[in-house]
């Protein structure tokens, strides 16, 4: 059986092994063997190395392949940027999570190891919490990945198909399946946890949006925040925030029935038509903050904020959508210190460190939301969600002049506001954020 992995409890699923492993490379002796005897009294197992050279042979001929490797920049025969170059290119391995250590501490070095193709970067002598907290999430991202290649597999043995009436003349382009008290319909999106369906309850002829999570998601704490997320669901009526109508468990999956929103997400408006003109910037904008008022009213953080999870509906009215991540301010049960949840693009400063998030982080994520719907360009790019941070913390605040000149000095000073790195810095709360918007949107409509 599969579980979502904690602490010491991720899966080598090739192995049916609860231990995973870990390569670790390092010329430096004393420096492995203190690294080797750490992560083995933390519930991990180690095979050490002393050069590329023979990891590298070891890894062409392996029987059991490493969960994650760990090297160094200074080691024998070829170091570690080249060691990584030579995994991902001669060996093809682009999922295994490469963790490079070194002795320097500058630019040119970190962004070397990420073009050769390196998941993160610590500076050495490493710091054994920091280490400890690097490894798990490498192993958590690996995971999902893992999780989301066999969403459709799992799904497919989950729900019966149901042969079309005797005296029916229609074609069918797709088996109707059906799922608890829904014939699925059609696929409207997949994640790491599971599929969502247009799907249509055969009792009442309801249309909804069905949720499904893979039978695989029996960790406690993803299921923790399912029903967390059906929980927060219920407690929020706000014509700008997606409404629930069901939820169940059906042969071990569990599921939950939205209503079904007929229109686009604003990632999708953005594919079909390039960046966005004021007056939709606006509506988006104003639309969101009222959906993060009400949450802000009953204590709750988003933390998931972005293009996808901003529906626009045929009658053009702003959706938010995706509450898996959802969270009561003071609720910490289902979240550890040092754990990074949501999308990195929209990550705050303070949710990539693992902290504390506030509605501030919401403001965060929707200035950089706005930013990329303007420009048609992330606010912090880069090619690994490594990268990406590095940006996120010592990048410049993206000017939105700089790419665009037929918008107002007010938008792009708003979105720096709430690009702020410093949390204290951005505006406090939602209302504060509508209130600038309705202002420009007025003053649009006289121009």
């Amino acid at each position: 059986m599969q579980t979502i992995p904690g602490d010491k409890e991720l899966l080598h699923t090739r192995r049916g092994s609860v231990v995973p492993l870990i390569a670790l490379v390092d010329s430096d002796a004393d420096a492995r063997n203190e690294v080797a005897e750490t992560l083995r009294n933390n519930g991990y197992e180690v095979f050490e190395f002393a050069d590329g050279q023979s990891f590298f042979k070891d890894m062409k001929n392996a029987e059991k392949e490493p969960d994650i490797l760990i090297t160094s920049l200074e080691i024998g025969q070829f170091d570690g940027i080249a060691l990584t170059r030579k995994i991902r290119e001669k060996l093809d391995k682009e999922d295994l999570p490469i963790l490079l250590g070194g002795l320097r501490d500058d630019e040119s070095i970190i962004f070397k190891g990420v073009d050769a193709g390196a998941s993160d970067y610590l500076v050495k002598p490493f710091r054994m919490p920091q280490l400890l907290a690097k490894i798990h999430m490498l192993l958590r991202e690996k995971f999902r990945r893992q999780q989301e290649a066999t969403v459709t597999k799992e799904l497919e043995e989950t729900v019966t198909v149901a042969p079309p009436a005797p005296d029916s003349r229609e074609k069918i382009a797709i088996p109707r399946r059906n799922f608890a008290r829904y014939q699925l319909l059609g696929e409207l999106g997949r994640g790491g946890m599971g599929v969502v369906h247009r799907a249509r309850n055969r009792e009442t002829g309801e249309l909804v949006a069905l949720k499904v999570l893979h039978r695989t998601i029996n960790d406690e704490k993803f299921l923790g925040r399912f029903v967390r997320e059906i929980r927060i669901l219920k407690e929020l009526e706000n014509p700008y925030v997606v409404k629930v109508v069901d939820s169940g468990n059906e042969g071990n999956s569990h599921y939950l029935a939205m209503e079904l929103i007929e229109g686009e997400s604003t990632k999708q408006r953005l594919e079909n038509s390039g960046p966005l003109p004021l007056n939709t910037l606006l509506k988006i904008g104003l639309g969101v903050c009222s959906a993060l008022e009400i949450l802000f009213e009953n204590g709750l953080v988003h933390r998931d904020i972005k293009p996808a999870n901003i529906l626009i509906t045929e009658e053009d009215q702003v959706k938010l959508v995706d509450f898996g991540l959802a969270k009561h301010h003071n609720d910490r049960a289902l979240t550890h210190t040092g754990e990074a949840l949501g999308t990195p693009y929209y990550l705050s400063p303070e949710a990539v460190r693992g902290g504390e998030a506030d509605i501030r982080s919401d403001l965060y994520a929707l200035g950089v939301t706005l930013f990329e719907l303007a420009t048609a360009r992330k606010a912090f790019r880069g090619s690994s969600a490594f990268e990406v941070f590095h940006n996120i913390f010592y990048g410049d605040t993206p000017c939105l002049n700089d790419e665009r000149d037929d918008l107002p000095e007010e938008f792009n000073q708003l979105l720096q506001e709430l690009m702020q790195r410093e949390i204290k810095e951005r505006p406090s709360t939602p209302s504060q954020v509508k209130k600038a918007l309705e202002k420009l949107q007025k003053e649009s409509e006289v121009v």
